[in-house]
């Protein structure tokens, strides 16, 4: 019923679908040619792609992304998030992060645990 709804743009009670968002590490064509995916939604997915680059490839957000990470640790730990001197966000920056943001949030989360005087000199190695 979904994926009709998906097709048709609403579901059979005349009821509009909801938006759907998805992620993947392939091309939804990819994943219908190896049969992960079934071939009309991997067409409705395809439709409207939205590639988002890697961590790596943003260099101009760490630095925001950085601030928001500490900020969500803080505020779940009582505390004040804590700042990144400029060594420190360069040396994030030299790292490839293949794990993306999962990886920078528990680095960051390593690093404030760590800190001193709630500055981050440095961020441990993985």
């Amino acid at each position: 019923a979904v994926l009709a709804g998906l097709v048709t743009g609403e579901l059979r009670d005349g009821r509009p679908v909801p938006r759907l968002l998805a992620s993947a590490s392939a091309e939804p064509a990819t994943l219908r040619d190896e049969g992960s995916l079934h071939p009309r939604l991997a067409e409705r997915l395809a439709s409207r792609v939205l590639h988002v680059p890697a961590l790596r490839e943003r260099g101009d957000d760490l630095g925001a992304l950085c601030v928001q990470l500490l900020g969500e640790w803080a505020a779940r730990n009582g505390g004040r998030p804590a700042a990144l001197t400029a060594a420190a966000l360069a040396d994030l920056a030299r790292r490839p992060f293949d794990g993306n943001i999962p990886e920078l949030r528990e680095l960051l989360e390593q690093a404030a645990a760590l800190a001193t005087a709630g500055v981050i000199e440095s961020v441990p190695d993985r």
